[in-house]
């Protein structure tokens, strides 16, 4: 019977051993849960605030969303353990860093940089999406999917050098050289372990990430020599996951300039609710009584930001990144930054579009900083 039910499984035909229940029955745990989305009002949303002072909305819906996400703006400087240098081809440099933003939590950070006559005046800090790790962002291959992935356009650190930001990559939790070792059994998926021990705690995955990237901020400008030039412009970049905590570190922390969200936006309600969630990664507790996308975004405002998705891409489709971009407009156009939100679509699946992408990069940064 298992053999013929696992059978059944891989031809696209699974049997249900329960009898029949009629349609009038409501047993699915889905249903509940839509049920009670359906009469969800956020109470910190945008909407109810266009009357009134949009600053002191995001200061209040700020609060709120850290509460929510764990998130800590510490003001304390990383302690850096250790670094070395690494020369890359094509002429890139890479100095790695590894940084103490936390107890017991230790950092990752990349700066790559490219042979000029001038340093860099502008700062990229670049996240990986789920994925092997970070060194993507520099074009190294350390599994074997890694040749498709760099393929398609992942080496997002080696794009912004080559279009003269400094680029700073960060290694999320989980990923790379941060994945879960300690775990005497670990889930298949990579992220839903830390995700839930994280829950227990009180914090979120994607809280601590975004804490992690202020931390990176303080690193960068602190010292007799900083890492970057004091007073860079500083935007976030991110795909997929990094998208999201990149997203979330500009929503939260006013000092960075702007961000670029790839393949990360739509609302929750008809994302996460509608569809499977292995990882639980984007997880924030009863969120939705409080905030929408729309909203994280208009936090942001009014610094620049860039959304970007794939037409087809199958979690976070353009249309509700489009959706969500429509609504917002309205919190940009109430600090008078109507212009400074942008969307591109682009006609493909769930992946990063570097072409699309940079141009629009240059579209809008460099006529904010004009």
């Amino acid at each position: 019977m298992a053999a013929q039910r696992r059978a059944m499984t891989l031809l696209g035909r699974p049997s249900d051993p329960y009898p029949p229940t009629g349609s009038s029955l409501c047993l699915s745990p889905s249903q509940s849960h839509w049920a009670e989305l359906s009469t969800i009002r956020p109470q910190l949303s945008h909407a109810s605030a266009m009357r009134g002072d949009i600053g002191a909305w995001q200061r209040e819906a700020r609060a709120k969303l850290a509460t929510l996400t764990g998130y800590g703006a510490s003001t304390a400087i990383p302690e850096e353990l250790t670094r070395d240098a690494t020369v890359l081809s094509g002429g890139y440099h890479r100095t790695s860093h590894y940084l103490r933003v936390a107890p017991s939590r230790d950092v990752p950070v990349h700066v790559i940089t490219r042979p000029e006559s001038k340093p860099p005046q502008r700062v990229m800090v670049c996240l990986q999406g789920t994925n092997s790790g970070a060194h993507l962002a520099w074009g190294e291959v350390r599994r074997p999917a890694d040749y498709e992935r760099l393929a398609r356009g992942a080496d997002i650190a080696l794009q912004a050098a080559a279009h003269g930001w400094l680029a700073v990559v960060v290694e999320q939790s989980c990923f790379g050289e941060r994945q879960e070792k300690q775990l005497v059994k670990r889930s298949a998926d990579p992220c839903i372990d830390a995700a839930n021990h994280a829950l227990l705690l009180g914090q979120t995955l994607i809280g601590e990430r975004a804490s992690d990237v202020s931390a990176v901020f303080n690193w960068l400008y602190a010292g007799a020599e900083p890492k970057a030039p004091r007073g860079s412009p500083t935007v976030l970049l991110g795909h997929s996951s990094g998208g999201s905590a990149a997203l979330l570190a500009t929503a939260l922390d006013p000092r960075f300039n702007g961000v670029v969200a790839s393949g990360c936006v739509g609302y929750w309600r008809d994302t996460i609710m509608r569809r499977a969630d292995g990882g639980g990664q984007n997880i924030i507790p009863g969120i939705l009584h409080w905030l929408e996308m729309d909203d994280v975004v208009g936090l942001c405002a009014p610094r620049p930001t860039l959304m970007v998705s794939g037409t087809d891409d199958h979690i976070w489709p353009a249309s509700g990144m489009v959706a969500v971009a429509d609504s917002t407009v309205a919190v940009f156009a109430a600090v008078g930054a109507k212009e400074w939100i942008r969307t591109i679509s682009v006609e493909g699946g769930h992946r990063f579009y570097p072409d699309e992408t940079w141009r629009g990069v240059a579209e809008l940064f460099d006529s904010a900083e004009t």
